[in-house]
């Protein structure tokens, strides 16, 4: 079986905050942050379809879901 590539957004809150930045890993290493979560999911989606990956996005209460697979 083919293992396919994930690239996750993930929201992952500075020390000391409860809400924050957004971030862009790509199999476990972190490509990017931002802001917000729309900028985060429009360079996941870069990411994966160069990558030809799955892009999984999480909400805030931290479940996942699939957005799309390239």
């Amino acid at each position: 079986p083919t293992v396919t590539m994930r690239v996750k957004v993930l929201s992952k809150p500075d020390a000391g905050q409860r809400t924050g930045d957004w971030k862009v890993y790509k199999g476990s290493r972190k490509v990017s942050s931002h802001r917000t979560k729309r900028k985060a999911i429009e360079k996941g989606r870069q990411v994966a379809r160069s990558a030809g990956a799955t892009l999984v996005v999480q909400n805030t209460q931290g479940q996942f879901r699939t957005e799309a697979s390239y």
